[in-house]
């Protein structure tokens, strides 16, 4: 809007000068195509200038956006390694805890036994029952987790 105030303005002043100067339509005709040419040249080269900008844009972009999509994707990759690395700590050290835990109850029950003490033994057996089945139980979730089909699961990266 601005440019077609400016325009008009600087054409009235134009004219004004023109009129007065005696220039006509045989003057004016030739010289209107040369700037109409000119302007439309100037917008043409301007139009490709910022098309091509925009291009440049759209492959950085493009770069940018494939670089975030890399990013997330390792990152996911280092997320599951180490989950499953937990979970595989874990369960070893749930197995080694039950596992551990048979020998006292064990110790229990012969010490009853050798004593002769069939309430405490009845007991201290009741007790390594439940050891020796939690300890199976975390024997095979640690199976679950670390093994599948008979193969060990490695991280992503083979370590």
């Amino acid at each position: 809007m601005t440019a077609l105030v400016i325009a008009g303005f600087v054409g009235g002043i134009f004219g004004g000068i023109t009129v007065r100067g005696g220039w006509n339509t045989q003057v004016f005709g030739p010289l209107s195509a040369w700037v109409a040419a000119s302007v439309t040249l100037i917008a043409v080269v301007v139009a490709l200038t910022s098309s091509r900008k925009s291009i440049g844009i759209a492959q950085q972009s493009a770069v940018i956006a494939e670089r975030s999509v890399e990013t997330a994707e390792t990152r996911a990759i280092r997320e599951r390694e180490f989950n499953h690395r937990r979970d595989n700590t874990k369960a070893i050290a749930d197995m080694w805890a039950q596992i551990g835990s048979i020998r006292p109850a064990l110790e229990r029950s012969r010490d009853a036994a050798r004593r002769g003490d069939k309430d405490e033994l009845k007991t201290s057996d009741s007790l390594l029952r439940d050891r020796i089945a939690a300890a199976s139980g975390a024997v095979f979730y640690a199976k679950t987790v670390t093994f599948v089909n008979g193969h060990e699961v490695l991280p992503v990266g083979g370590q």
